[in-house]
């Protein structure tokens, strides 16, 4: 049986932006994702629709994580991989790109 690889360890300082060809929307309490020159398209619930409109605000990794853990329940060290899958999954997907 194959394990998932670890996920990419952003830095804590990491900030990102949606990229220019990826339309984003909301459905009640979800953001339905669609890449323009891929027709890929990605539906987040409501804790990924959550990070999503925190790392397109522009703050930095490390404040998504913390204001993560402050508005749902769930321990630091699985919420820190999950930070790290979602925004490496929405980066693998060419719907968000860490700033330079």
């Amino acid at each position: 049986m194959q394990e998932n690889p670890p996920p990419l360890r952003w830095p804590s300082g990491a900030r990102f932006r949606p990229t220019p060809e990826t339309l984003a929307r909301s459905f009640e309490d979800r953001i339905v994702l669609v890449h323009m020159n891929t027709d890929k398209i990605h539906v987040l619930n409501r804790t990924a629709a959550r990070l999503w409109e925190l790392a397109c605000s522009g703050i930095e990794r490390a404040a998504i994580q913390e204001k993560l853990s402050s508005e749902f329940e769930v321990a630091e060290a699985e919420l820190a991989d999950e930070v790290d899958r979602m925004l490496t999954a929405l980066a693998d997907g060419n719907f968000l790109e860490p700033l330079e």
